[in-house]
């Protein structure tokens, strides 16, 4: 139990320092390069392997947090994002039995459904957006990146999928 919470504290410090940017490494030519949407990732690999670890607030709030620090509309990214956990972490029990590749293609096209929900959400407000050879770049570089931060979860931090028995006993927990 101890480490569900010990995991809990280490996705929420993960994604504020990806809400918050703080040590984030940046290149030189930042404005030319597409930024990969870590906190996706970060949230679609932890919740695919241990639901438990990720509430659903923390996502939510640090999403919100990120969007008010970018000036963004506030609440369309979050709600993305929440929903998109939600779908993954339903999705949990049927991407075990998979291989990787269609995990990752599963979290790839949802994140693009929510990007290009959101997009589509803002064209229709009025709301000013990327372009869409931004956009896709963006969702190219999420994509690419999300096999390296599975890689660094599952290596620095034992995020791995849960047995039948450890999926039994933490149901309660995960809702």
């Amino acid at each position: 139990m101890a480490s569900v919470w010990i995991r809990r504290l280490t996705v929420s410090v993960l994604l504020l320092i990806c809400a918050t940017g703080l040590p984030m490494p940046r290149p030189l030519m930042t404005d030319f390069l597409p930024q990969p949407n870590l906190a996706y990732c970060i949230v679609a690999a932890w919740i695919v392997r241990r639901p438990e670890c990720v509430p659903l607030s923390i996502v939510a709030i640090t999403a919100l947090l990120e969007e008010t620090l970018l000036l963004t509309p506030p609440g369309l990214w979050s709600a993305a994002m929440v929903l998109s956990a939600l779908f993954l972490r339903d999705s949990g029990a049927m991407i075990k039995r998979t291989t990787f590749v269609l995990e990752w293609g599963l979290v790839s096209i949802t994140f693009l459904v929510a990007s290009v929900v959101c997009a589509l959400l803002k064209l229709a407000l009025f709301i000013p957006s990327a372009s869409l050879q931004l956009m896709s770049l963006d969702v190219m570089a999420t994509v690419a990146a999300y096999p390296l931060v599975v890689l660094v979860s599952n290596q620095l931090f034992g995020v791995r999928h849960m047995t039948a028995t450890e999926s039994r006993l933490l149901e309660p927990i995960a809702r």
